[in-house]
């Protein structure tokens, strides 16, 4: 199935009862689908299979230890609010999970408010405490009101293992795009461009002119949207999947990922592959990534590397390099003059210095100082 299709799923069937008369929000609403199953009083399930090939997903490093494909369940709301207090409903919940090596996307549609006590428990034999929950801010919004709605039905709900794409987003391309809502991560990262999509913030709405008056011609639009986030959430998923298998591949096309954070990302994993990437981007004028790197080499004793980096960047007046060069002559190499003389080159830069920085390099031109003057070894950890 072409994920890019924006053109509605529903249009070449869809056959509403139209009432002659608006609704009340109090009473049961008649809702009327040929494609929609209706499960239980005023609880409707539309059920599609969909053919992905998501080679990478099945050993993701998103994975949790021992985890399975199996496990995942990627799941969407949409509400009749957006703030996600005590008030705000879930009319509409969009799931998708792998059963038997195909991917099964389900959306449940609550057609009244009276409708909820049935909708809470069908979900409570759906969301298990056992499943690894993936989202895009749901750990933030969706849990949260789902949580609320729980309580407010007398049941409880835990999503304790929880995947939320847009941390892993804004750790990737958020110093690339600025933005890291869905839209812009489909359109830029996906390739996938909505058109006569229905912005979210008219969501609320639509349900609730809906349950006014019958009609339904801009629910089917919210059908959609739901249909196609639960989409890209799977497509997200494997696209992150794939750029941490291949990191070094993916990692080479400036624009496309963040190399800085996915280097970072990857040394926090510790795949080493992340040192590499760090060195790309610095080699491309990332100083950001050098510092990194080069702390890196620190911390292993790799101090011919680390040197190199703070050189070519000290070349540069890298307040960061200057420091950790004279750092490096002062206590490791004991060479308390030429320490000195970068610190005084620092002073000479004539570039704004914070007060905590002035009075930092001022203190160790003072202790470089008395050790030039009396010529006297002191311990390596002095600092």
């Amino acid at each position: 199935m072409n994920a890019k299709n924006s053109e509605s799923r529903f249009n070449s069937f869809l056959k509403f009862h139209q009432p002659k008369h608006p609704f009340s929000v109090k009473n049961k609403v008649k809702f009327n689908h040929p494609s929609w199953e209706n499960i239980q009083s005023g609880l409707f399930q539309f059920t599609q299979i969909v053919e992905l090939n998501l080679t990478n997903s099945l050993q993701s490093m998103l994975l949790p230890s021992g985890a399975k494909l199996e496990d995942l369940i990627f799941f969407d709301t949409e509400t009749t609010g957006l703030s996600g207090g005590a008030g705000t409903f879930v009319f509409l919940l969009g799931f998708a999970f792998w059963s038997e090596g195909n991917l099964h996307v389900k959306q449940l549609f609550v057609s009244d408010y009276p409708s909820e006590p049935e909708f809470i428990n069908y979900l409570s034999d759906i969301l298990l405490p056992d499943k690894i929950y993936v989202s895009y801010n749901g750990k933030c919004y969706d849990c949260h009101v789902l949580t609320n709605r729980f309580l407010l039905n007398g049941k409880n709900i835990s999503f304790p293992v929880q995947i939320d794409l847009l941390h892993h987003c804004r750790r990737l391309w958020k110093r690339i795009l600025g933005s890291c809502s869905l839209t812009d991560i489909e359109r830029h990262v996906l390739n996938i461009t909505r058109t006569d999509d229905i912005p979210g913030y008219q969501i609320p709405e639509v349900y609730h002119h809906y349950l006014r008056t019958g009609y339904i011609d801009d629910l089917i639009k919210v059908f959609d949207h739901n249909y196609q986030d639960i989409l890209s959430l799977v497509l997200l998923f494997e696209n992150i999947s794939q750029i941490l298998a291949e990191p070094l591949i993916k990692s080479y096309h400036p624009g496309k990922v963040d190399q800085l954070k996915l280097g970072q990302y990857l040394i926090d994993c510790n795949d080493l592959q992340g040192m590499d990437i760090l060195d790309c981007a610095f080699r491309q004028g990332d100083f950001q990534a050098g510092k990194l790197l080069s702390l890196q080499f620190k911390k292993s004793g790799q101090w011919d590397q680390a040197l190199k980096i703070w050189n070519k960047m000290y070349a540069n007046k890298s307040l960061f390099a200057a420091v950790e060069l004279a750092k490096y002559y002062e206590h490791l190499f004991r060479n308390y003059t030429h320490a000195l003389e970068i610190v005084n080159s620092v002073l000479n830069w004539k570039i704004p210095l914070t007060d905590d920085f002035r009075s930092e390099i001022i203190h160790r031109k003072r202790r470089l100082l008395r050790k030039v003057n009396k010529n006297i070894n002191f311990p390596a950890n002095d600092e």
